[in-house]
């Protein structure tokens, strides 16, 4: 929508994108069908349009639509005082505000699993490098006491005498492999 470099175009744009209206209707609306209001969920201000019968198909109910993105807002402040100076429309309208608190609540949601997931991935790399570090160090501890063997009398015996306390501890046997 970038490549449209008229304001009312890009409007024009943006509302059959966020409304999902066809674009003849979307032509056909006027001053007083736009009613600019403020979410009460989280206090963005939004504009709520209403489709009347005369700009629907005829098999499309009346209704009105409250925007859902920011860049749609954007331009209907831009444009809107452009146009000629109708009436508002004012009416009460069905509660149409849960539909974006359920679009927030599923982000929201979603985040906090992803958020979740993660933590749970970094408690098992930590309990792992903490299993490596411990077996490492009792590596180390036996290498020191073969080593030990081996330095006071590097004879067949000893070699052996080290292959059998290798074994007695269970230790893997890439160690004490030549």
């Amino acid at each position: 929508m970038g490549v449209v470099s008229k304001e009312l175009h890009q409007l024009l744009f943006w509302l059959v994108f966020d409304l999902g209206e066809n674009i003849n209707s979307q032509l056909r609306l006027k001053r007083k069908d736009f009613t600019r209001q403020i979410n009460p969920t989280n206090g963005d201000p939004e504009y709520r349009i209403n489709y009347r019968k005369e700009i629907l198909k005829r098999s499309r109910t009346p209704r009105s639509e409250i925007t859902n993105f920011p860049k749609t807002v954007e331009l209907l402040d831009i444009v809107l005082p452009t146009i000629d100076n109708d009436k508002y429309i004012n009416f009460l309208a069905i509660n149409r505000h849960t539909p974006k608190a359920k679009i927030q609540e599923f982000e929201s949601k979603r985040l906090t699993q992803k958020l979740d997931s993660t933590i749970h991935k970094l408690t098992l790399t930590e309990h792992r490098l903490k299993n490596v570090e411990s077996e490492l160090n009792f590596l180390k501890k036996n290498l020191k006491t073969v080593m030990a063997i081996v330095e006071r009398n590097p004879g067949l015996d000893d070699v052996e005498n080290a292959i059998s306390y290798k074994e007695s501890q269970n230790t893997p046997s890439y160690i004490f492999s030549p």
